[in-house]
Parts: C-alpha cells; sequence; structure tokens
C-alpha cells in the first residue's frame, strides 16, 4: 500500500488548564449565581404556595364567619320573637287575672262625689290614673275618703273593690276658676283588685 504522505496532526496537551485570577473570580461568581437564581426561585415558588394556602384559609374562615353570624341572627330573630310572645302570654295573664275594665268603671264613678270632674281616667290591668278637676277642698277630700274607704264598700253585684298605694301626683289650684271660686286641678293614682 503506498503510504500517504500528509501526515495528521494532532494536538493534545496534556498539562492542566490554568485559569487566571480573572477568569477563576467569574467563574465563581457565575457558579453561585446561578445556585442562588435557583434557591430564589425555590424560595418563591414556596412563598406562593404558602401565600395560596393562605388565602383559602382567608376564604374558608370568611365562610365559616358567614355562617356563624347568619346563624347568630337567626338565634338573634328567635329569641326576639320569644321574648316578644313571652310579653304577650304576660300581659294576657295579667288581663285574666284582673277583673274585666268594664267592671271596674261602674265600681269607680260610685266612689265620685258631687262637685269632683273627672277629665282622664287610664285604666291599666292593675293600676288607675286619674286626672279631674273639684271645685273646693271639701269634694276633693270626699273623693279621697271614698278611695280610703272602698275596700269596705259592698257593693250591689257583691264585690269589694281593693284600693292600694294611693298616689296624689299633682294638685294645682285651678288657674281658670273665678275669685269666688276654689277649684283645683289634681291627678292621682292606685293600683286596684276587684275581690
Amino acid at each position: 500500500m503506498p503510504e500517504n504522505n500528509v501526515a495528521s496532526s494532532l494536538n493534545i496537551n496534556l498539562i492542566a488548564y490554568q485559569k487566571n485570577k480573572l477568569q477563576q473570580i467569574l467563574a465563581w461568581v457565575l457558579t453561585y449565581g446561578l445556585i442562588i437564581a435557583a434557591l430564589t426561585t425555590v424560595v418563591v415558588i414556596g412563598l406562593s404556595t404558602y401565600k395560596l394556602s393562605l388565602q383559602n384559609q382567608v376564604t374558608a374562615l370568611n365562610k365559616d364567619i358567614a355562617e356563624v353570624a347568619d346563624e347568630i341572627r337567626s338565634k338573634n330573630e328567635f329569641e326576639n320573637q320569644f321574648l316578644l310572645t313571652q310579653t304577650k302570654l304576660n300581659l294576657y295573664q295579667e288581663i285574666l287575672q284582673s277583673e274585666k275594665i268594664e267592671d271596674l268603671f261602674p265600681k269607680l264613678s260610685v266612689l265620685v262625689p258631687e262637685g269632683v270632674q273627672v277629665r282622664t281616667l287610664s285604666i291599666e290591668p292593675a293600676r288607675v290614673q286619674i286626672t279631674c278637676y273639684v271645685t273646693d277642698q271639701t269634694a276633693l277630700t270626699r273623693f279621697v275618703n271614698n278611695l280610703n274607704l272602698a275596700s269596705t264598700t259592698v257593693f250591689p253585684d257583691g264585690q269589694k273593690l281593693s284600693i292600694a298605694n294611693t298616689t296624689a301626683n299633682e294638685i294645682v289650684k285651678n288657674s281658670a276658676s273665678t275669685s269666688n271660686s276654689s277649684g283645683y286641678d289634681f291627678s292621682l293614682s292606685f293600683n286596684y283588685a276587684i275581690n
């Protein structure tokens, strides 16, 4: 075989490549920079995942708070309805326990003497308030005495009217009365029971 005159040359350097100081610093910076960038990416992904889990928890808590608030409003409404019903039942019981108002009115009219004009009369289940005009002190005294003696009076239907805690709220000389008249405006209240 003929020999080839072309020589092939292959250079192999078996001496280790030496970097200068600048190349070493750049390689170090590049290596650690890549590591820092990778760690930063991992941290950002971790924080994003944590933030997403916190948002899910906040959403769940807001939903739970809304449910509890609705439940509280419902219970509050039920409690208000219950208290209203209880108040109505108590008032109904008071009305049942007290005598009918129409039974009280004739008994009170017997106690009002001549010279006393009743202007307003407010009858509640256990209390009466009266505003009157009296022509003189004698009529006022007779009216108060009649109220005090009412518990000893037996009415034609056989019932007694018990009056307690009589309070004179106001007694004022009537300014509209003439100089010859000694009229008074007064109001009083008392508790009652028909036996």
